[in-house]
């Protein structure tokens, strides 16, 4: 069966061969008289349904329409071809620009955003975590720097004004207000007791209704009760106050 189907389409080969052979020289019309016009052989090839029925009947009787209608019908294919392999080529650049923003949208939805301190992502997860039963809420407290003498030498421990009292509570969000004039950079915070530090830290300052402030979240259950020194350094900067780190009541803690 399959010998014979083979055979068939050899056959039809040869015969469609044979007539295309034969109709390209056997009409000669040198005059070209009757012959239809370039555009009207083009549509034919293009659209040979909507043309006239008229030029595939004069196609077998003049050799020279019939190789030209030939060569619109190769220039017909080529094109449709060309646009067959454009569109391929838009539907791979859609198919991927379209994989790229759905990639994009997802990176960009599950990121985390990178602080610029490990003090600024404690508050913020603080702030942005609901508090449940037994978990202690932080307690806010603000300590003005900006009547804090520059530190060159040993501590002056005659001071006249009371210090500020430090709650010793496991969650104290510290905020320091600088003096006018400080520059935007970091700073190096330390708790000191006899000149050694029990708590340090890092933080930069922002500004908030026009005052320069570092704001750290602080676990002080750690630190003995009693008197230390809280020293706040930078380049060409260095101030310290005393103050008191006490067990006290959160409705007695400093409100900013």
């Amino acid at each position: 069966m399959d010998r014979q189907k083979n055979r068939a389409l050899v056959t039809e080969r040869h015969l469609l061969g044979f007539a295309r052979s034969y109709l390209s020289e056997a009409f000669p019309n040198p005059r070209r008289n009757g012959c239809p016009s370039q555009d009207a052989l083009r549509a034919f090839a293009e659209q040979p349904t909507r043309s006239e029925g008229s030029i595939s009947s004069h196609l077998s009787a003049c050799s020279p329409c019939f190789n030209a209608y030939l060569a619109c019908l190769e220039r017909a294919r080529l094109r449709t071809q060309r646009v067959r392999r454009v569109q391929r080529i838009e539907i791979t650049v859609t198919a991927a620009i379209v994989v790229f923003l759905i990639c994009f949208l997802l990176i960009s939805r599950y990121r985390r955003p990178v602080t610029t301190s490990r003090t600024q992502e404690r508050v913020e997860q603080s702030l942005s975590t609901p508090q449940t039963p037994g978990i202690a809420t932080p307690s806010s407290l603000l300590i003005d720097l900006g009547n804090a003498s520059p530190m060159r030498g040993a501590l002056d421990g005659h001071r006249s004004f009371a210090p500020p009292v430090i709650p010793s509570s496991p969650s104290v969000d510290l905020i320091l207000k600088l003096p006018l004039g400080s520059e935007d950079r970091n700073y190096s915070m330390r708790l000191n007791s006899h000149g050694s530090a029990v708590w340090s830290d890092r933080a930069k300052p922002h500004f908030k209704h026009g005052q320069m402030l570092l704001h750290t979240l602080v676990d002080f259950t750690h630190v003995t009760p009693g008197r230390y020194d809280l020293v706040v350094v930078a380049k060409d900067f260095r101030v310290s106050i005393p103050v008191l780190v006490k067990s006290v009541p959160p409705a007695n803690i400093r409100k900013p």
